[in-house]
């Protein structure tokens, strides 16, 4: 066999090895993120892979308006890995604001950015790196009654259910009813299918909070 020939050969083991070794998506963890939160009053902030042994502030601000809004509340001071755990307390300027910033920078040049939803609850509050709201559909009448599955929900949090035409995700269709986060994220619900659209061969359904800029939709046969 040619040197060349083994070469090309060679290549292509190492090509199919990465191939095997590196995944075709890796999720992106955030370096701060809210781990349960007191509507109003708390919220407890985790930090993960900042530098180690650092001092870094910690600001609050109403989404998207640092640093015009924000507001320092206290600083954090990360472990041999990079790592804290501390609880602050929400500001008053940002009482009865539903999306709240969090901004961490350092004097070493380092900075980091999330965000979580003010209503009480642990786990699901919202921010990068936390599971994306979704739902199923787990039972159909047709004509009469769709019910569906979510997953993820923030904690407290009310959302709008619409259903509309096929096509138009949903958006501005008749309002069905709401539903509200539970603990974990998990709700089950029947929705009545409006009247204006019985006898449509595919529907879709959404479920929205636009104070947050949050929805997802499925379509479905009504049948």
């Amino acid at each position: 066999m040619s040197i060349l020939k083994k070469l090309s050969l060679a290549l292509v083991a190492l090509v199919m090895l990465a191939a095997v070794a590196t995944p075709a998506f890796a999720a992106t963890t955030a370096r701060v993120y809210a781990k349960s939160v007191v509507e109003d009053k708390t919220v407890t902030l985790v930090g993960t892979s900042l530098l180690a042994n650092t001092r870094y502030n910690v600001y609050l601000s109403k989404f998207v308006k640092y640093p015009a809004s924000a507001k320092l509340v206290g600083f954090a001071v990360t472990d041999a890995k990079g790592a804290f755990t501390k609880i602050f307390k929400i500001p008053g300027k940002l009482v009865d604001v539903v999306k709240i910033g969090i901004n961490l920078t350092s004097s070493k040049g380092d900075a980091t950015s999330n965000w979580f939803i003010n209503a009480t609850g642990s786990g699901n509050t919202g921010g990068e790196g936390s599971g994306n709201i979704s739902f199923t559909i787990t039972s159909i009448k047709k004509n009469n009654y769709v019910i569906i599955k979510t997953k993820d929900l923030p904690v407290n949090v009310t959302f709008d259910v619409r259903i509309g035409k096929a096509g138009t995700q949903g958006i501005n269709g008749t309002k069905v009813g709401e539903i509200t986060g539970d603990s974990d994220g998990s709700v089950k619900a029947t929705f009545d299918i409006p009247d204006a659209l019985t006898g449509k061969k595919q529907l879709d359904i959404r479920i929205e909070n636009k104070s947050l800029k949050m929805s997802y939709y499925v379509t479905f046969d009504n049948k």
